[in-house]
């Protein structure tokens, strides 16, 4: 387990004292992501829960969603297709 900035508790595989490989990440507002991590940043596939009931699914490049992937709104509509750096 590592304490990262803001309170984030990371949970999973670890390189050179930073997220690298599988792991779940969860912040203190209740919001979780699991996934993918290399030098310490989300990337290849993921899956975010946001505390509001939004989430996001796809993927990450650089700690941003980037690629394919899903978001849902907490009012149910959504978004699926390309992303580019968020």
């Amino acid at each position: 387990m590592l304490k990262l900035p803001g309170d984030v508790i990371y949970v999973g595989k670890v390189k050179n004292g930073v997220p690298h490989g599988k792991g779940k990440l969860e912040w203190p507002c209740g919001d979780k992501f699991k996934g993918e991590f290399i030098g310490g940043k989300r990337h290849g596939k993921g899956k975010r829960k946001n505390a509001d009931k939004s989430m996001y699914e796809g993927e990450y490049e650089d700690d941003q969603p980037s690629g394919w992937g899903q978001y849902i709104w907490t009012d149910g509509e959504s978004y699926t297709g390309n992303w580019k750096n968020g």
